[in-house]
């Protein structure tokens, strides 16, 4: 009988059924460490019983190697996850949120497909996908991908309990690079499930939908919850599928679920940024695995209000377990169009920078991608020049490297958390987030006066992957100090933004400099710049400000615009002349005096 006890049991029991029935859909572990995967896929492969080929799906995949490849003739052949009969595969991503474009497309195209067909470079494959897709993912990074992309998951695990016992390095890098089960000595000995399907009863059907949510909830966690509890049944040799099976299964799988009428959750606090927010949330809480109680599905009239960003939560110590589903939350907001590649230029103008993410024909010899190059010309050489011939290199052979486009928006803001006491900025800065989420902008973010600088007399610098970054979150929640460092994180900011517009391809008018302060600054640029406690102040650390503000009036094509308190009690004209000083203007809440 399949247990659900341990996250041990938990692994054990959803792999068993994954190779058991392929229909299974893809299992997802949350908070698993990446090296411990491959021995999981090996484990699954002993499982399936018969050949198995394990893939391993990186960074440096592309379209190119997942779909096909060249033979030892260099013709045409099958790549990476075309399947061939009699052999089952295991595709493993060690990293979801990491993983590149050409692999969650893979992945989103082919789990749960009852054909597939490629057809690249003159080669026609077409097969019925029967692989286990396995895949780690960070719990925290979840729901910031593609809901499309999850939902090709059904299965969840919360993997963090699964430790190893403490290993000499000669013994963890044999067991890494056999690619065993060396590193899981925890994990059951292969058991393959034998013997006849069982047969759903009407009562478990029923069961099973009502357990995961109602019509309302993802057809694929039906499905994977009903094909689970028949493993289960056929391990318990039990001919039918009862509702103990259907039971037994929602436990393995984390589900929430036995009571018919859920009890309301607490209500969520009001988000300035987003008034919808402030409703009553009848949505149970977060699942938690082992847990077994019926859910009912969100009132389908309330669209999903995304706030994660615009409304921080906990700290890390008093964060609560991550759901197995953080799609489901109002919460959630994942990457804008993640399964897309971004906008491209309109200009027309082809950069030679970024991530190389494929190869691609060219008519002009610039960012040549020479491996390609040298594979197309190789398959016409013996029709061009006969057999034993040099390999010459045509014009129409060339391809060039098919690169990530870069952001062509930046995004630089500068929080003085000096001045925000008594101020809530999220819904003053909900514009220009949301602005930058849509656009991809790239954001950089400078920090002065809070507790946790490392330095209270200088900013603190960082650039972030967007906005749904987990230290903008942190950013937002942050206690502020006394220092206040203005003329030094203006500094950075305008230096953040040259480097910004000279690296990336921004266009003109889509950069934004946003700066939330009062700015009241009390720290001198020399006293930050050489991180020494001045002896006196007065005016010096505002009039450094103004001084450095005035070079941000130079940025070409720089929208700038500073954010400032309502309470304007003291110096209400400061703010404006650091917005006049850099050719900016001064945004304030709606009623501020």
């Amino acid at each position: 009988m399949l247990r659900a006890d341990t996250v041990t049991d938990r692994i054990a029991g959803t792999l068993t059924c994954a190779a058991f029935d392929h229909r299974l859909g893809g299992i997802l572990l949350l908070d698993l460490r990446p090296d411990l995967i491959g021995g999981l896929a090996s484990w699954l492969a002993a499982t399936i019983g018969g050949p198995a080929r394990i893939v391993t799906l990186g960074a440096d995949d592309s379209d190119d190697t997942l779909w096909v490849t060249a033979d030892a003739g260099l013709a045409p052949a099958p790549g990476r996850l075309p399947e061939s009969p009699g052999t089952a595969l295991i595709v493993v991503i060690p990293d979801l949120a990491r993983a590149n474009l050409a692999v969650t497309r893979a992945a989103t195209v082919l789990i749960g497909a009852d054909g597939a067909v490629a057809d690249r470079h003159g080669l026609h494959a077409a097969w019925r996908p029967r692989a286990r897709w396995l895949a780690a993912c960070p719990a925290a990074d979840a729901e910031r991908l593609s809901p499309h992309l999850l939902d090709r998951f059904p299965v969840r695990v919360a993997a963090a309990d699964l430790g190893t016992p403490a290993r000499t390095p000669a013994e963890l890098v044999a067991a890494l690079d056999e690619h065993t089960t060396g590193l899981l000595p925890g994990l059951p000995a292969p058991a393959p499930l034998t013997g006849p399907p069982a047969v759903m009863t009407a009562e478990a059907a029923t069961l099973v939908t009502t357990v995961v949510g109602g019509p309302a909830a993802p057809h694929r966690r039906d499905l994977a919850l009903a094909r689970a509890a028949r493993a289960v049944a056929v391990s318990d040799r039990s001919a039918t599928v009862e509702a103990r099976h259907v039971h037994r299964a929602a436990e393995l799988l984390g589900f929430r679920g036995t009571t018919t009428r859920p009890a309301a959750a607490p209500a969520r606090p009001a988000s300035p940024a987003h008034p919808a927010a402030t409703r009553d949330d009848t949505a149970t809480p977060p699942a938690q695995p082992g847990d077994v109680e019926i859910r009912t599905p969100a009132r389908p009239d309330t669209p999903p209000v995304p706030t994660s960003v615009l409304a921080p939560g906990p700290g890390p110590a008093t964060a609560a377990r991550q759901p197995l589903y953080p799609e489901d939350s109002p919460d959630a907001m994942p990457d804008f169009a993640g399964l897309r590649v971004p906008w491209q230029r309109a200009d027309g103008r082809r950069s030679t920078r970024g991530p190389i993410i494929g190869a691609e024909p060219s008519g002009r010899p610039v960012d040549i991608a020479y491996l390609a190059t040298v594979l197309e010309a190789a398959k016409f050489r013996r029709v061009r020049h006969g057999a034993g011939a040099p390999l010459r290199i045509h014009a129409s052979d060339l391809r060039s490297n098919r690169r990530q486009p870069q952001p062509d928006a930046a995004l630089v803001l500068l929080l003085d958390h000096t001045s925000r006491r008594d101020w809530d900025v999220t819904a003053a800065l909900a514009p220009y987030l949301g602005w930058a989420y849509t656009r991809r902008a790239a954001v950089s973010l400078i920090e002065i006066g809070h507790r946790d600088a490392g330095s209270e007399l200088q900013a603190e610098r960082r650039r972030l992957s967007g906005v749904l970054d987990p230290l903008l979150n942190a950013a937002l929640d942050r206690a502020p100090a006394r220092a206040t460092p203005l003329a030094h994180g203006l500094d950075l900011a305008i230096q953040e933004m040259r480097l910004r517009r000279r690296n990336l391809p921004v266009r003109d008018g889509e950069a934004w400099l946003v700066v939330v302060t009062d700015a009241r600054g009390n720290v001198p640029l020399e006293a930050s710049q050489r991180n020494v406690m001045p002896r006196s102040v007065s005016r010096a650390g505002i009039d450094d400000a103004l001084t450095v503000a005035a070079g941000g009036a130079g940025l070409r094509a720089v929208r700038t615009v500073v954010l400032a308190p309502p309470d304007l009690s003291h110096y209400r004209d400061l703010p404006f002349a650091l917005a006049d000083a850099m050719a900016g203007i001064v945004a304030r809440p709606d009623g501020a005096p």
